[in-house]
């Protein structure tokens, strides 16, 4: 059985940018799902690759975790303030 691909969270504090990646690192096209948030995904395959959420720190994460793909919206990060 094939496990799930791992999800990784990276934080640009500097310009409040959230980078999430679905699996390793692949050639991706983005869809505009909300306003500067982006679901990323794979141009050979239209697997989920990721996402990219500006302002993060300032987004509701309930909210985000809702219009996310499910897979991503469960790995949005806690920012310490």
């Amino acid at each position: 059985m094939k496990s799930e691909p791992k999800v990784k969270a990276e934080y640009d504090s500097k310009f409040d940018i959230l980078y999430m990646t679905v699996g390793d690192p692949t050639p991706s096209e983005a869809e505009d799902i909300a306003n500067n948030v982006y679901v990323r995904y794979d141009v050979y395959t239209n697997r989920l690759a990721g996402a990219i959420i500006m302002e993060y720190s300032k987004r509701n994460k309930e909210w985000l975790a809702k219009i996310l793909p499910k897979k991503l919206g469960k790995h949005l990060p806690n920012l310490a303030v």
